[in-house]
């Protein structure tokens, strides 16, 4: 008897052995490979375009669910970095990257008004498109702009260049609409400055006239005028001090624009995986 009963436990503990076996490399579509996901393929369930087996490390094989993350579109966040720069990182779980994206762009809108006045794309950015051949155009989905309206704009942008070329003044702009990043032409086009008075190191002398119309000159009066004078220049030093600080800032912050561009560029050739790790998808 007690034979009998050794032999029926081991033969129910043999069973449960191959039945968890089996269970685990079993496919059960609508179980652990979900309709309109995944399809079986033997004990493999093979996933549908558009979804990934994102695995729990936590559970075991047998408890896996397949083929259940929806993958996301590389149009999307590459839509949205071209337009709201950062959101499209944080829209697909890049946190870190859109944070320092974020906080580089608050840095050249801030510098970059602050200095000039305007918020606009640097002018050596606009080289490096020229060089390049490059326009955000480029990066727009297939199908959205035609060759023909490309062309189109390119003409009629070369026009308002060489428009602007004509009635601009002879010094380079730092900066220039951000209309001209459509532009995949010569942006070397000059912009009328603020023309700045320096007054020198002239030290002004009063003089007063007598009642024959001789010059009377007086001695005590030099030195208050020198004094204004050198204050006032003074005055002139410190804010060419604030000016080239604040022009370092916004050279700094200029690398906003490298990260931009290299955010188009990964996004467009699926370099960049989301946040989990998942491939994106077209």
């Amino acid at each position: 008897m007690v034979e009998k009963l050794k032999a029926f436990s081991l033969l129910k503990f043999l069973l449960s052995i191959l039945l968890l076996s089996f269970s685990s490399e079993q496919c059960v579509l609508g179980g652990n490979c979900p309709y309109d996901q995944g399809i079986c393929m033997a004990d493999y369930c093979k996933c549908l375009d558009g979804f990934y087996s994102l695995l729990n490390s936590s559970l075991p094989p047998e408890q896996q669910i397949y083929c259940n993350y929806e993958q996301i579109n590389v149009y999307v966040p590459l839509v949205l970095e071209m337009c709201l720069p950062s959101i499209g990182h944080f829209y697909v779980e890049n946190y870190w990257l859109g944070a320092l994206k974020l906080f580089l762009l608050i840095s050249f809108i801030a510098t970059s008004y602050l200095r000039y006045g305007f918020v606009g794309v640097p002018t050596f950015v606009l080289k490096i498109m020229d060089k390049l051949g490059l326009s955000l155009k480029n990066f727009c989905p297939e199908g959205v702009v035609s060759d023909e309206e490309k062309e189109d704009g390119k003409n009629e942008n070369n026009n308002n260049d060489n428009e602007d070329n004509e009635a601009d003044g002879g010094e380079e702009a730092a900066i220039k609409a951000l209309s001209h990043m459509f532009r995949a032409t010569n942006p070397n086009s000059n912009e009328n400055t603020k023309e700045i008075n320096d007054r020198g190191k002239i030290t002004q002398v009063e003089q007063a006239h007598n009642a024959e119309g001789k010059d009377v000159f007086k001695k005590e009066l030099e030195k208050p005028l020198i004094n204004y004078e050198e204050g006032e220049n003074k005055d002139d030093e410190i804010e060419k001090e604030e000016n080239k600080t604040l022009t370092n800032l916004f050279n700094i912050s200029c690398v906003f624009w490298i990260l931009y561009f290299v955010d188009l560029y990964c996004y467009k050739f699926k370099i960049y995986n989301d946040g989990n790790g998942v491939p994106f998808v077209e």
